[in-house]
């Protein structure tokens, strides 16, 4: 019992450093990118009637919230795997870890599905949710056996199941549409990818940094 309390402790206390990070990145860099499509996106399609939250105050403490629980979330996973393939528990292996999860949830499926804009026409949301899990669990498998393989065998098998998702192909639209122009979708991918990786990698080191240090308590 007091291990698990070890774990969920660590969990939450990255989860809302890296929740906080993220916000915060996100309110400064992808927020206003964001507002700037819902722009092209209502000079070409009439406004929903649908519920969303105010521009303004509204708008950032509902970002922050979902990027909250978000991060308990991944930072739940993140301690599990830093449970059971951690060695040394240092800065730079807590960063390892964090850079293996980026790849896995954003670097990854990004190649296929990159991250979308409002006024974008996207594929059955069905198809690109299992397409976007597999390429994740192959990702983190293939990593692992990358990491983890002592001998050519495993590396093999997980350079194969880093490209099989890429292989299979991710589901999607022919032609590309989207409301918003070409050069503010870049600006949008290299600032949504660039805020994933330093979310993942500050978590990666405090994951590792609280797990060590409460076990080591717990131990003691």
């Amino acid at each position: 019992m007091n291990y698990f309390r070890s774990l969920l402790i660590s969990a939450l206390l990255t989860g809302v450093i890296g929740g906080v990070l993220l916000g915060m990145l996100h309110l400064t860099f992808i927020s206003p990118i964001i507002v700037k499509a819902e722009q092209f996106e209502k000079t070409h399609i009439e406004e929903a009637a649908e519920w969303a939250p105010a521009d303004g105050w509204e708008r950032a403490l509902f970002t922050v919230g979902a990027d909250l629980l978000t991060s308990v979330g991944f930072a739940s996973l993140l301690i599990a795997g830093i449970a059971l393939f951690s060695r040394k528990g240092t800065w730079k292996e807590g960063a390892l870890f964090g850079l293996c999860f980026f790849g896995a949830f954003a670097l990854a499926p990004s190649f296929g599905l990159p991250p979308e804009l409002p006024g974008t026409e996207s594929a059955p949301l069905a198809a690109r949710q299992i397409w976007w899990l597999g390429t994740v669990f192959s990702t983190l498998a293939g990593l692992g056996a990358i990491f983890l393989g002592r001998k050519w065998l495993p590396v093999l098998i997980g350079i194969v199941l880093l490209a099989l998702p890429h292989a299979i192909g991710a589901p999607s639209l022919d032609p590309y549409q989207s409301t918003a122009p070409l050069e503010l979708q870049h600006l949008f991918h290299f600032a949504t990818l660039s805020v994933s990786c330093l979310f993942w990698l500050v978590s990666g080191i405090a994951g590792a940094y609280f797990f060590h240090r409460f076990t080591s308590q717990e131990a003691a």
